[in-house]
Parts: C-alpha cells; structure tokens; sequence
C-alpha cells in the first residue's frame, strides 16, 4: 500500500517528545505523521507510573500551548511549592520556596504514562495522522522529500523526518549517524512510599556519595523516589525485603520525614545511560 500524499513533518516515535513535537508543528499548520510501533497503554488513575517527571512552569506552558496541559492538571498531578537540596558532607544546603517567586508553585509531578496518554488523545484531534504499532523498516532520501517504508508496506514520504525514537534511534542508524554511548554504572531505583511525616508539597534532594537521593511528593501523601545508584546495588535493593529497604532508605535520607513504608511490588530499576559526543554522519 502507498499514499502519495507528501507530509510536511515525519515523526517517528510517539513519547514524549515525539508527541509535543507532533503537537506543536500540528499547531502551527504543518502536516504531521506520527508512527510509533509500540502502541501505548492507556493510563489509568488505579495505577500510579513509577517513572515521574518535575514539570516546570515554562514546560506546563508547552504543554498548555499545545493543547494538553489541562487535560494533564485535570487528571493528576502534584504541585510542589518547596524544595530542599542538601550534600551528605554537610558542605552546603539550598532552599527554593515558591512564595519568593511570588508563584503558587514551583512546579508539577506528572507521570509518564499520563503525560503521553494525553498527548495521544490530543493526536488526532490536532490533524497528526497517527501511524501505530508499526515501525519503520527503511528510509529512502530525494531531493524534493524523503520516503519512509514501514513494516505494514505502507510508504510515508515527507519534507522532514524527525528521529524521536530513542537514546537508541533506528531512524538515526538508518542516516548513518554514529553517536558514540556512555554506560555510567549508575541505576535510579524508583518506587513509592508513605512516610511518618507529610511531603508539605517539598521535593527534596540529598546527594550521597554513590549518587542523588530525590524524594517527590506524590497525591495522597505518598512521595515518588528516584535514588541513583551503582546497578549492582540499586538491583540488589530492588530484591530486599521491605523492612530492609524501608531501613536503608530512611537512613540514607537522613530520616527527614521520619519512618518510611514502601510497597515492595512498587519498585523497579532504570538503567543510567546516554549517547555522548558529537554525532557523525558517514556516507
């Protein structure tokens, strides 16, 4: 099967960014494809996404512009007015507090899962033909447009391709554009847990000398962890019983909100690495 229409923007990859970059170009009244081959489960409020984002005022005001960020406040999000960062060797603290900027606050926790749920609600609505569970299987560049040709048998043809498929881009191999990648050892452990004290809409940091230990507030007076790590260790912790890992955290964060309790089935391990250097394109 082949169309063609000429798109003025290929998108490939339906994240986050994918999908605000689809968005925005929709907005501003270019013709847009997306195709994503994964299609994404739809969020919902009975599960919290372990993987959070801190969405600051001028990224919600992206969101806005394109059309989503009500649709995201509407369905959940934390606000947070207060933040505290703090080294373990005792060398320094910050303090932020959204009263000093004369804001309501400094910013949002939004889960991932939610974030891209409504940006794929929005898709089609905006005009952006959406492309999904298929992936593409070739790129063929010309002179006047590109053609993508994609696992199904269809063929996209485009004046623009962009690659937001991943640290990991297919579509960048497929250029010939080599990005060498760094593997820091380091894991960020994530999970959810309830503490003695209230979050008080604070975030809090404290850095540890194996990596940042960063306490989120949460709705329902949970916080959201993110603790980097070495792999071996945030694995190993993934696997400890309750009671320990409760231990381990509280002491590592200095036991700042008192006694922690954690769902043992609310953690998981993501891995910490990055392409690096300058990308080269050969051929």
């Amino acid at each position: 099967m082949s169309t063609r229409e000429v798109f003025d923007v290929a998108v490939v990859g339906g994240g986050v960014v994918g999908g605000a970059a689809a968005l925005a170009l929709a907005r501003d009244g270019w013709s847009v494809a997306l195709v994503e081959p994964r299609l994404p489960p739809r969020w919902g409020a009975d599960d919290a996404d372990l993987r959070v984002y801190a969405i600051a005022p001028d990224a919600m005001g992206l969101l806005d512009s394109v059309g989503i960020g009500g649709a995201v406040r509407e369905a959940r999000v934390q606000p947070y007015r207060r933040m505290e960062v703090w080294d373990a060797g005792g060398t320094g603290r910050l303090d932020f507090d959204a009263d000093r900027f004369g804001r309501r606050e400094l910013g949002w926790i939004v889960e991932h899962a939610l974030l891209v749920d409504r940006m794929w609600q929005a898709l089609p609505q905006a005009g952006v033909q959406v492309h999904a569970s298929v992936a593409v299987e070739a790129r063929e560049p010309g002179e006047a447009h590109d053609v993508l040709r994609l696992d199904d048998g269809r063929r996209l043809r485009a004046r623009l391709v962009v690659a937001a498929d991943g640290a990991a881009s297919p579509l960048r191999a497929m250029a010939g554009i080599e990005a060498p990648t760094h593997d820091y050892g380091q894991c960020g452990l994530v999970a959810y847990v309830e503490t003695a004290e209230p979050h008080r809409d604070t975030a809090y940091q404290r850095f540890l000398p194996d990596g940042p230990l960063a306490f989120l507030p949460f709705v329902g007076g949970r916080s959201s962890i993110v603790w980097s790590q070495p792999a071996a260790l945030a694995q190993a912790r993934v696997g400890l019983p309750a009671d320990r890992f409760e231990a381990e955290l509280a002491t590592a964060f200095e036991g700042r909100l008192g006694d922690v309790v954690a769902d043992a089935d609310d953690r998981g391990a993501l891995a910490a690495h990055r392409p690096v250097g300058i990308a080269e394109q050969r051929g």
